[in-house]
């Protein structure tokens, strides 16, 4: 939901009453010559921008082409980076999107960067150009980021044509195509299942120690990933009741989930156990780390850099190669795609959707007409990974003789 009190970025004033040119939305100096917009620099650099209107505009008043417009004077790939990240940072302060997903399209469009490089004009690109980023990426990263970040890189393109800031609409070509599901589900065989057994499970939970006892039970009880136990508010969870309704972060869909006996007991001692936040903006959060920090968080480094923090998986992971659980790919979202997995046996795909904070796909007409759903199945669900999980002797999930 957009945070009211959020600003947009803010059009700066002309440096002076006669300076020519007009601070545009997507972050440069515009002039509209002969019915037409054109951009000559961004609003940092204003004096570049007005060198470069000068040097442009009797070409440009009478209908030729500027003999400088080059490659070296058009939009490059890193001007266009930066407008775009600038505008994605104005979507993060209304709180259209979160600091996570901000960083990750900076981190896709600095992988395009990487490979293209950053002083191509950004309008010369051609299919061979995205082709051969798209062998890059298959070089060095997994199917699902490749497509990912394709995706992302496309739609970078597309605003940047919206925004008139390339002439014409990116031809991408038939190379820089994603990865095929039948890719994407050959590869995730081949990486093995990232999922744990009930067994493995139940050492985990007799072994951690507190908070992350109760931040892994929390984990496959609701199917909660990382950054969901890290922002957790303490209003969320209703430990008399054995309920926590949270919507997901990621996506603002509804969720809701009962939790078990022993998650509800967990939950309390790590709540008896936490310590002063470091900050009071953090005071009202389930979960934090020993200095008193989220346990997943974006800070800002030195130079204004936001860098992404996740201290909850390297600490699963430490916990996993102590018990010799370790395994390539999974870590602590594997609790998620453990519950998951799990809960579909119950066949109740609305009430596993409900819990997971998953929204019914666009022709699922159950988005539409299903406004609610009922405790008795969400119960069901919870219930039945629960049986799965003590199965097959009922064995207790915390052996009370060795707790910490």
């Amino acid at each position: 939901m957009p945070n009211p009190k959020a600003k947009k970025r803010k059009k700066p004033a002309k440096p002076y009453a006669d300076f020519p040119l007009t601070a545009h939305a997507n972050g440069q100096w515009c002039k509209k010559i002969k019915g037409k917009v054109y951009f000559f620099g961004i609003w940092a650099d204003s004096d570049s921008a007005l060198a470069k209107y000068l040097d442009e505009r009797d070409d440009l008043q009478a209908g030729r082409q500027p003999k400088r417009l080059s490659s070296k004077t058009e939009l490059t790939l890193s001007e266009l980076w930066n407008l775009y990240l600038h505008a994605q940072k104005e979507r993060l302060d209304t709180g259209e999107i979160s600091q996570r997903t901000w960083l990750d399209r900076k981190k896709e469009a600095t992988r395009m960067l990487e490979v293209l490089g950053r002083g191509l004009s950004a309008e010369s690109l051609s299919p061979t150009d995205f082709a051969r980023l798209r062998n890059e990426l298959a070089k060095k990263f997994s199917p699902v980021v490749v497509k990912i970040t394709i995706s992302r890189i496309k739609s970078m393109f597309t605003w940047a044509y919206e925004s008139e800031l390339i002439e014409k609409p990116m031809r991408f070509g038939p190379g820089f195509k994603p990865p095929t599901a039948k890719v994407i589900r050959q590869q995730r065989r081949q990486a093995g299942k990232l999922m744990f057994e009930s067994n493995e499970l139940r050492t985990i939970f007799e072994s951690a120690r507190q908070p992350l006892r109760a931040m892994a039970m929390l984990a496959l009880n609701t199917g909660f990933g990382n950054s969901d136990i890290a922002e957790l508010p303490q209003s969320a969870i209703d430990l008399k009741r054995g309920w926590v309704e949270f919507p997901r972060q990621k996506t603002g869909i509804e969720r809701r989930c009962p939790l078990w006996p022993e998650t509800v007991a967990a939950l309390k001692e790590a709540n008896s156990l936490k310590p002063t936040p470091s900050r009071p903006e953090d005071a009202g959060l389930f979960f934090l780390t020993q200095p008193g920090e989220p346990w997943v968080r974006v800070r800002e480094k030195e130079g204004g850099k936001l860098t992404p923090i996740d201290t909850l998986g390297p600490e699963f992971s430490k916990l996993l190669k102590k018990l010799g659980l370790k395994r390539d790919r999974l870590n602590f979202y594997g609790l998620r795609h453990t519950f998951r997995t799990v809960a579909d046996a119950v066949k109740d795909r609305g009430a596993v959707d409900f819990i997971m904070g998953h929204a019914p796909g666009g022709s699922d007409m159950r988005a539409v007409y299903v406004e609610e759903i009922s405790d008795e199945r969400l119960k069901a669900v919870a219930d039945h990974v629960r049986d799965w999980l003590l199965a097959p002797d009922d064995k207790p999930m915390i052996d009370n003789q060795n707790r910490d």
